[in-house]
């Protein structure tokens, strides 16, 4: 075996271990902002009412594709 072959698979290891934690961060700081958005978002008001019937039709749409 060459000696140098150690230094290449190295290279690719460490290349793509990079890219990996840089899309984590990339990928958490996204999520760190779309929080903060909906935190200073303004809180509406919630009908109970609605979101029970939006369930229930979710439901009921679900049982029929079974």
């Amino acid at each position: 075996m060459m000696k140098g072959s150690y230094t290449v698979e190295a290279s690719w290891i460490m290349s793509i271990t990079l890219c990996i934690l840089c899309a984590t961060i990339l990928v958490a700081f996204q999520v760190y902002r779309e929080v903060i958005a909906d935190v200073i978002a303004p809180t509406t008001e919630i009908d109970p009412v609605a979101l029970f019937h939006q369930r229930d039709w979710i439901r009921e749409l679900m049982e029929g594709v079974n």
